[in-house]
């Protein structure tokens, strides 16, 4: 099992996810167990937990939000999918004229949330945000490349 996302501790509760598909929580002060939530793809999206909601991504192209507090799920949203980064010749990479998937590009966009919506990124190109109480598409930006970034919001915009 491969835990290579970062935890997020809210309150007295620790979240993560994880390479085996899993999605767990677990009391922060000694690793008891709470609860764990299966999804069909890799978890390697850091969550955002707001007002009693923990969100985050999937390889599984969906992105979740779960009851804190036992795992219950809220909402799913369907993305246009997850893929890896590709190019020529990356990493020194030989020969370089060949397309290579970057074997480092397992990371998905961890979201961030403000007024409400929640933001993020995916392989898809785009950067969606979404209603967090319904889990519906507010807007999408679309780019022409993987967003596998997290974000940063300030001054009422969105970074990534």
């Amino acid at each position: 099992v491969y835990f290579d996302v970062s935890a997020v501790i809210y309150g007295v509760i620790l979240f993560f996810g994880c390479g085996a598909c899993y999605f767990f929580c677990l009391a922060a002060h000694d690793g008891a167990f709470i609860w764990k939530f299966k999804t069909a793809g890799s978890v390697y999206s850091s969550p955002e937990v707001v007002n009693g909601k923990v969100f985050f991504g999937s390889h599984d192209c969906n992105f979740y939000a779960l009851n804190a507090k036992d795992g219950g799920l809220k909402w799913v949203f369907k993305t246009g999918g997850e893929k890896r980064y590709a190019a020529t010749g990356i990493h020194g990479w030989l020969p370089k004229d060949s397309i290579y998937t970057d074997l480092w590009d397992f990371w998905l966009s961890s979201p961030a949330m403000q007024n409400n919506t929640v933001y993020f990124g995916t392989g898809d190109g785009n950067f969606y945000a979404l209603d967090a109480k319904p889990g519906r598409k507010t807007w999408t930006f679309t780019t022409e490349v993987i967003i596998h970034s997290s974000l940063e919001i300030a001054f009422r915009i969105v970074y990534f």
